[in-house]
């Protein structure tokens, strides 16, 4: 079931970083920047699928929804630095308990991962 979920999503961030699928198709409307949030999301599942031990609870990308290009660009960004400074807000209040960056789902650069309680 996972392996089959897995390549569904993968080709549906495929689909989505080409032009094929909206964002809406996958994460639904009223997003502000919702390829970001629909290619996080897709990335998220396939790394928590991917790795069950291991399992992330936000994910950021660029807005175009592609990846950093490299681990310093994603470092840089103002998400990163916001983890970083220890003021990222989470929709439901929780702490982050880890962050960083690692490669992205999709072999095409680098995300901000956080692990929340």
């Amino acid at each position: 079931m996972n392996n089959q979920k897995i390549e569904e999503y993968s080709a549906y961030l495929n689909d989505l970083l080409a032009g094929n699928i909206t964002a809406s198709a996958i994460v639904g409307k009223g997003y502000v920047n919702p390829k970001s949030v629909a290619s996080a999301w897709l990335r998220m599942n396939i790394h928590n699928m991917t790795n069950p031990k291991s399992v992330i609870d936000y994910v950021c990308v660029t807005k175009s929804g592609k990846a950093f290009a490299t681990e310093n660009k994603a470092m840089m960004s103002s998400v990163y630095k916001t983890l970083q400074a220890g003021q990222f807000k989470a929709i439901n209040n929780a702490k982050v308990v880890d962050f960083g960056v690692m490669t992205a789902p999709g072999g095409d650069g680098f995300m901000i991962y956080a692990c929340l309680n």
